[in-house]
């Protein structure tokens, strides 16, 4: 299937239109370096894919010696939202390895285990240090999980989970927290931004190859984006991933598609203005990514 940069922009404005969304799409062909994008430069939340960076800046402390994946964390605080240590555990009162809570955090995009490790590693912007040191400026964390919830309530960050949950359970119509989504500032990024993360880590530029594998293996066991990325691959074609979402309307999904000896690092962030085709339109979109960069 032959492509142009045109072709790439009626294609995904149609898309775009069927879905009643907004496309932000950026995927890089990592052996070729072909390219597609779709308003690759606009930011979006970023929702739970904000867990790449978070695990990214783990591993690059794990190469240095600095964190062991065997050390066990008491988890004391349990967070909002998914997951299945919230789900599991009335009260704290456990103890996790590094290494299981990041499979928690990237597998069921766990958000008591992201803000354990975000607390290992000495806080968002302690991360975005990390990150800086081995040339990594975007995308940029300012927020917990349990405050980004707190504040798409329109609460205060350090409001308790019971006063989340409390509030959460007289919502009825989501749409005036969702809308308010658009006007964010604060943990966004470009799909571009996501996808040269991508690029780099599979590059080995920013971890040690058993750092990068450990964290692709993770990926591919996914257990949160059946109807995204994967929905419409091929046999044969294996997905790693991690997707984010907020309210009903914004959902997004990061990772790598692969087949025989090839990959693709792709970013699909979307808004959708209808209840339940946000999905769709990202399963169609990567689908269309891999039609055209497999050929």
């Amino acid at each position: 299937m032959r492509f142009s940069d045109s072709y790439c922009m009626r294609f995904f404005e149609q898309l775009e239109q069927v879905h009643h969304g907004r496309l932000g799409l950026h995927a890089r062909h990592l052996s070729s370096g072909k390219e597609i994008s779709h308003r690759a430069d606009e930011p979006f939340p970023m929702a739970s894919t904000f867990k790449i960076p978070i695990a990214t800046a783990l591993l690059v402390q794990v190469d240095q010696g600095v964190i062991d994946l065997e050390t066990l964390h008491a988890i004391e605080q349990l967070s909002p939202g998914t997951g299945l240590l919230r789900k599991c555990l009335r009260v704290p009162g456990v103890a996790l390895s590094t290494e299981n809570l990041l499979t928690l955090m990237l597998t069921h995009s766990d958000n008591t285990a992201t803000d354990q490790l975000i607390r290992a590693l000495g806080g968002p912007q302690a991360i975005n240090d990390i990150l800086a040191k081995v040339c990594v400026h975007k995308p940029h964390i300012t927020r917990t999980c349990h405050q980004s919830i707190a504040e798409y309530y329109g609460l205060e960050p350090n409001a308790s989970l019971e006063e989340i949950r409390a509030f959460a359970s007289t919502v009825q119509d989501m749409a005036i927290y969702d809308e308010a989504l658009k006007a964010e500032k604060r943990d966004v990024a470009t799909a571009r931004e996501m996808t040269d993360l991508l690029s780099r880590l599979a590059a080995n530029e920013l971890t040690e190859p058993c750092s990068t594998q450990r964290l692709m293996d993770i990926m591919a066991d996914n257990q949160t984006g059946s109807a995204r990325i994967r929905a419409k691959m091929p046999p044969g074609v294996w997905v790693a991933d991690k997707t984010g979402t907020l309210g009903k309307h914004l959902a997004n999904d990061t990772g790598y598609i692969g087949w025989k000896s090839s990959e693709i690092a792709i970013t699909c962030f979307t808004w959708s203005e209808a209840d339940g085709l946000v999905e769709a339109l990202i399963a169609d979109a990567a689908r269309t990514v891999f039609d055209l960069l497999s050929e």
